[in-house]
């Protein structure tokens, strides 16, 4: 049983008192018996869904599923809270809770929304730490034909024509495969001969075999597959060397369960999901270039 202790003031003895009186301990004596009845059950749900709090804790800092950032006036971070979500969450310094595209980070006439692109890159380059990724950047310059690029070994994140970076950031993983993606090309060396669409397409071929691309969203891995064989018939009509190669790494490296691509030289190259089940590829625009 468990015994609670309960305080009543009388104001007097009166008939109309102590009625009073009766009344608040036959409701007291009704919840003791409803609480006695549930204490066994609610022992044994605790029992049945306990969690040590160390492996709540151990399993929090390997699972990296952080994606409620705090973040001040100057839009540094100054709390992260875990959310199993895959979505960015960003609450502002008053109190407001918006998605990571809501923060506008282009250069207007009025405002040059610095404090939003610090943020941005500080989120940015939270996630880059855990990949190892470092010399991320935001600029404000508007650009809808690419999430992200790379120039002189520094990855910059920039806003589309709504003034945010990509709603696809939004998902904490597609942020994340940007990102190695941009890493890899950081990690590409010049060479003679220049820069080829079949040098494009492994760096594709890179992101998709890293970890992170199977938790990307449905719509994200598709567009990116797509881009990979786009570049791959560029560099097959350039008379590349290489390309074949690349597509036999694509098939053997079971990218998202075993996804393949099956290339033909007329009736356009077909991409097959893990069921088998052939799959529309989405159409692009002409590239104007293999970067």
């Amino acid at each position: 049983m468990i015994i609670r202790k309960h305080i009543i003031k009388l104001e007097d003895t009166s008939p109309s008192e102590m009625a009073r009186f009766r009344q608040i301990m036959l409701a007291i004596w009704r919840q003791q018996i409803e609480d006695d009845k549930n204490t066994d059950e609610m022992e044994k749900l605790i029992r049945e869904n306990y969690i040590a709090k160390s492996n709540l804790d151990s399993d929090s800092k390997k699972s990296y599923d952080n994606d409620i950032f705090y973040v001040n006036d100057d839009g540094s971070i100054i709390k992260v809270e875990v959310d199993k979500s895959y979505y960015i969450n960003v609450v502002l310094s008053n109190g407001n809770k918006v998605l990571f595209s809501d923060l506008d980070i282009s250069g207007r006439t009025f405002s040059w929304n610095n404090t939003n692109r610090q943020i941005v890159a500080n989120i940015a380059g939270y996630y880059g730490k855990q990949l190892n990724i470092k010399e991320i950047g935001v600029n404000y310059d508007m650009s809808d034909k690419s999430y992200a690029y790379t120039i002189a070994k520094k990855i910059w994140l920039h806003p589309t024509s709504k003034g945010g970076v990509d709603p696809f950031f939004n998902n904490k993983y597609n942020l994340k495969s940007i990102l190695i993606h941009e890493h890899n090309h950081q990690k590409e060396s010049k060479k003679k001969g220049g820069y080829t669409y079949s040098d494009h397409a492994r760096v594709f071929l890179k992101q998709f075999q890293d970890s992170t691309f199977k938790k990307t969203s449905e719509k994200f891995a598709l567009g990116h597959i797509s881009n990979f064989i786009q570049y791959i018939d560029y560099a097959s009509g350039h008379n590349e060397e290489g390309w074949q190669d690349l597509i036999k790494e694509f098939n053997k490296s079971q990218i998202l369960g075993g996804y393949y691509i099956n290339y033909r030289e007329s009736g356009g190259t077909q991409l097959f999901d893990n069921k088998g089940q052939k799959l529309v590829i989405e159409i692009r625009k002409p590239l104007d270039g293999p970067h």
